[in-house]
């Protein structure tokens, strides 16, 4: 019975790395494919393939992405929230961290990289805010 329960144990620990494995694979394919991505739209956008992104070619393809999602929100589009959002020209200086006048790939995925991850602390926060099971937004758990 012991020898049993032995090999139970060592099937489970045996599935539970194959199983980490596997996802750890998984995150890492994820990250290259979207590694890719990111290149691909640095690439689209250095229109003049100078291995740089200007600040022009930066608000091109700013406008082209807001229109694009002007278009597929349709009649969902905010315009009072749209124009609260930072311009090109911001959003470009807070990039360029060399403050050169023109973007790299590696100054465009460190920016991401950092959005990201201010997008993802503002999500934890505001599960964390909202774990409390009561409607009252005290913060409390009781009714």
């Amino acid at each position: 019975m012991k020898g049993m329960a032995r090999l139970l144990l060592v099937a489970v620990a045996v599935a539970m790395v194959a199983s980490a494995a596997s996802a750890g694979e998984k995150s890492k394919k994820h990250h290259q494919k979207m590694k890719k991505k990111a290149a691909e739209r640095f690439k689209k956008m250095d229109a003049d393939d100078s291995g740089t992104v200007s600040l022009e070619e930066f608000k091109t393809a700013h406008q082209k992405r807001l229109a694009a999602l002007r278009e597929k929100k349709g009649d969902d589009w905010d315009e009072e929230k749209a124009a609260k959002m930072p311009s090109a020209e911001d959003v470009f200086k807070k990039m360029d961290i060399d403050e050169d006048g023109k973007l790299t790939e590696v100054e465009m995925r460190k920016a991401h990289k950092k959005r990201m991850k201010h997008k993802h602390h503002k999500r934890k926060k505001y599960e964390k805010d909202d774990d409390d099971d009561d409607d009252d937004d005290d913060g409390d758990d009781k009714d």
